[in-house]
């Protein structure tokens, strides 16, 4: 009997836990002590509190647009509005993301902006393993579990595979903090969402917190739109959703009895609904401009290239991706208590595969849904490692066994983050010194004292720097932030798919540029061409340029129109002779002519027409916009056509020394918001060089017409011309319908005792239109948008192979006018040039000249061109 009495005393290691159990508060601040100080080792924080202007990748673009946000936009009651500092104007923030913007610029009421920038890119990576505690508590009910999960957090994010995909620190480092920003509220929606379907509570904190997530990054918003869907299948995974346990009587006879698991099967449908709802509206105020104002945007669609598939694995860190998969099909077999969870992980990650395919049809980067499938991979270790002690042991035996697993947890992580990582210590150093440790920050200050101006000085440009010039400001970047340091409008910037002059932006800068880039594949670049430049800089009111390499400055220095003002270390001055000082040109309306869209809309049109500058003398309005001028205008069915009429002799010397109106205009005045000017030729069409928005409005009320290459024209009516930024109708929707979020939460409790009717059938309609949409979106991406790149390697390796008839059969498909102006890159132009080559090796060399003589026409100045030249002589 004694002996009895001893074995069933609680032990030291029982009272220990129960102890622990009962004040988590303690366990708790161990481990995020621990978690915290693995930061603390591994990086030097206090560098976050130096007044320095943060660089690094795309980091070193990012003080501009907060200080924009905070100086002039809020002033105006604003979250969006026009900046003139880059891409010839554009829309600041109305096609990207505001939440983590607002954070630094809130934090900077307290802080320097420059600390609240910092502390702000940061934000997401530091709050990460909080939100992971946060919500595997609230699936798992464990305080071990959760703990685990907010230490395996540190894997992702210290992984080194990738540095651009989002929501590590790499990614983070390179410019993507709004990502991990997002991410970060992903994983506490994650919790909130299943503990709302769980414990039947109300939807609306979790429709707030996806619509979060959407103002905060879309790419993010894209599969967490389909966390809530997923619970439309739960009732149907209740029905056998009993568990079966051994249990022993007091006889010590073993049965089996039924355990009820604990998941509310109310209102599925309804909250689904409500979540959607009230993360829409949340969202609404950006989202309805943005979603009907996203012509005036550039879409960039990425395809991210592997070498190997072993490299896909390295790269995608795929071993975490798999051991998830494993662990959630482990659960989902052996513990129906965890089904609903395991599936849902298993859910998860087919929604991820989903948009990875289906991305280059939504024309933006695949590799921007690897880091979700990642996320949910530390969900299901998680769940895993709650779950397993109770498969291997029985009830006495794995009380420990949870603590044990965080403390190895724990040594692991603490392993892994102290050795894996090479590059995280020395990249946090190198951004969060800033520009002022950079070598060449000396030579930007003189610049900034000697170029220093505003609106009205004019642009100023620069020669586009590469990777090799990263030790110049901590990033080839660095002269995005122009306007920040001189106060002067520049050229590209940070959001190129902001502006649908973006593309224009990068050819114009690969004319005077050895090494252009931008974030889309396949561009054609200009060669480097000293005849367009005066022209180009009377085109766009610049007067300045920042230039480095020898090559492009012997080339300025021997250019009549430019004179050399100012030498500052490597980089030197050019200011251009003949600067216009104005944004506004008159034209002739006779000079204006008019075209109607191709099926792809206006913006394809413009771009040509800016890379056809000896079109300059004539412009175009796109016909859907200017249909008042219809008959005033000489007209034209496509570009194609006023090209080949207006082709011809042009020098732009010539025409600046005839241009009759260099003395028309005065008193201009431009800022961000308002262009104002006299003007002594009222009625002919003036071409205000500033990129087009439905936003500007004229207080006469003059009609604003877009015209090539993208600008404004507007026909006034009196002398005095007073062009504003106002609201569109879009976003005055957007705002009424973001408002209707106060009675939804007001009326939360009532609304959500709401039962739809039929709710049965409209289930079954939503899952009808679920799989059919999915269905689509998988054909099309497949064999469409994939497939371009994929029939040309095809196709190539026919080439290759002498088998140019299969060869052909593939090419015929994309050597197509209606191809050309739907994507207009290298890669359609490569189809072409495979073609010629095909035509000219089975003697057709006419026909081959033919397609050469047409890209040369379409491509009139690419670098491309001179790859194929000798071939094509070879052909006379």
């Amino acid at each position: 009997m004694s002996n009895q009495k001893i074995l069933t005393q609680p032990t030291i290691i029982d009272k220990s836990l129960l102890f622990l159990e009962k004040y988590p508060i303690i366990p708790t601040l161990i481990t995020f002590f621990l978690i915290y100080l693995i930061f603390a080792i591994r990086l030097d924080l206090s560098l976050i509190f130096k007044d320095t202007i943060l660089t690094g990748g795309d980091s070193a673009s990012w003080l501009q647009p907060v200080e924009h946000l905070r100086d002039h936009l809020i002033p105006n009651f604003k979250l969006f509005g026009w900046t003139q500092s880059n891409f010839f104007g554009y829309n600041e923030f109305q096609f990207y993301f505001i939440p983590p913007f607002l954070f630094a610029v809130i934090l900077s009421i307290f802080l320097p902006l420059t600390i609240s920038l910092k502390i702000a890119t940061l934000i997401g990576i530091f709050t990460l393993p909080i939100a992971f505690y946060f919500s595997v508590q609230k699936i798992t009910k464990n305080l071990w579990a959760s703990l685990i999960g907010a230490a395996l957090s540190l894997i992702f994010l210290f992984n080194e595979s990738y540095t651009m995909y989002g929501g590590n620190f790499l990614s983070t480092l390179a410019g993507e903090f709004s990502y991990s920003f997002s991410l970060s509220i992903f994983v506490f929606f994650v919790g909130v969402c299943y503990e709302t379907f769980e414990k039947n509570k109300n939807p609306i904190w979790a429709g707030i917190l996806l619509g979060l997530i959407g103002l905060s990054h879309i790419f993010v918003f894209m599969p967490a739109f389909f966390v809530p869907f997923f619970f439309i299948f739960v009732n149907k995974l209740l029905e056998s959703k009993k568990q079966q346990v051994v249990k022993k009587t007091k006889k010590n006879k073993q049965v089996i009895v039924e355990e009820e698991v604990a998941f509310s099967k109310e209102k599925h449908l309804e909250k689904i609904l409500f979540i959607y709802i009230s993360a829409i509206l949340f969202m609404a105020f950006w989202l309805v401009p943005m979603a009907f104002t996203r012509v005036y945007s550039t879409s960039i669609s990425m395809i991210w290239h592997f070498e190997t598939i072993k490299d896909f694995f390295v790269q995608t860190f795929f071993v975490l991706i798999n051991v998830g998969f494993i662990f959630a099909i482990f659960v989902f077999l052996n513990s129906k208590k965890n089904k609903i969870i395991s599936v849902f992980i298993l859910y998860f990650y087919l929604v991820c595969v989903f948009f990875y395919i289906i991305a280059t049809f939504l024309e933006i980067p695949d590799i921007r849904f690897v880091p979700p499938a990642l996320i949910i991979s530390i969900f299901s270790l998680a769940i895993f490692f709650n779950y397993a002690p109770s498969f291997f042991y029985d009830k006495k035996e794995f009380a420990i066994t949870k603590p044990i697993i965080l403390i190895v947890v724990l040594i692991g992580v603490s392993i892994f983050v102290l050795n894996y990582p090479v590059n995280v210590r020395s990249w946090f150093n190198w951004n969060y010194t800033g520009y002022e440790a950079k070598k060449e920050f000396i030579n930007l200050q003189g610049i900034r004292q000697n170029y220093t101006g505003n609106i009205d000085s004019g642009r100023i440009l620069w020669e586009k720097q590469n990777q090799h010039d990263n030790a110049d400001f901590g990033s080839e970047r660095g002269f995005e932030n122009l306007y920040y340091f001189t106060g002067r409008p520049s050229m590209e910037g940070i959001h190129y798919g902001s502006s649908f002059m973006a593309r224009a932006v990068t050819y114009m800068q690969s004319e005077y540029s050895l090494n252009p880039v931008d974030p889309e594949a396949y561009r054609v670049y200009s060669v480097v061409n000293p005849d367009v430049w005066s022209l180009r800089f009377y085109q766009t009111n610049a007067k300045d340029i920042i230039l480095y390499s020898d090559n492009i400055k012997n080339n300025f220095a021997s250019h009549p129109d430019f004179e050399k003002t100012g030498d500052f270390g490597k980089f030197s001055l050019y200011t251009y002779k003949y600067f216009p000082k104005s944004y506004i040109e008159v034209r002739d309306l006779s000079s204006i002519a008019m075209i109607d869209d191709n099926k792809y809309g206006f913006k394809t049109d413009f771009y040509r027409y800016f890379r056809d500058y000896e079109l300059y003398q004539t412009p175009f309005i796109p016909k859907k916009f200017a249909k008042d001028l219809y008959g005033r205008l000489k007209y034209y069915n496509n570009y194609d056509q006023f090209y080949n009429d207006k082709i011809g002799y042009f020098k732009f010397s010539e025409w600046l020394a005839n241009y009759p109106y260099k003395d028309s205009i005065s008193n201009e005045k431009v800022d961000h918001f308002n262009i104002n000017f006299t003007t002594k030729e009222v009625g002919k069409p003036h071409i205000i060089k500033v990129t087009y928005s439905p936003n500007f409005k004229s207080k006469n009320g003059e009609k604003i017409y877009p015209v090539s290459p993208g600008f404004m024209m507007i026909i006034p009516t009196t002398s005095e011309v007073k062009i504003y930024y106002g609201s569109n109708k879009y976003e005055i929707i957007g705002l009424i319908l973001t408002l209707l979020i106060i009675p939804l939460i007001i009326f939360r409790k009532k609304i959500a005792s709401f039962t739809l009717p039929f709710a049965p059938l409209i289930r079954t309609i939503a899952l009808a239109i679920f799989i059919a949409l999915v269905c689509l979106f998988l054909f099309v991406s497949l064999f469409s948008s994939r497939k371009i790149l994929i029939d040309y390697k095809i196709a190539e390796k026919y080439f290759n192979q002498n088998d140019y008839t299969l060869a052909l059969n593939i090419i015929n498909k994309y050597t197509t006018p209606d191809y050309l102006d739907k994507y207009d890159n290298g890669l359609i132009y490569d189809y072409y040039n495979l073609k010629a080559k095909i035509l000219a090796n089975t003697g057709k060399k006419q026909e081959a000249k033919q397609i050469y003589d047409n890209l040369f026409k379409r491509f009139n100045h690419s670098r491309q061109n001179d790859n194929i030249k000798g071939f094509y002589n070879s052909l006379k």
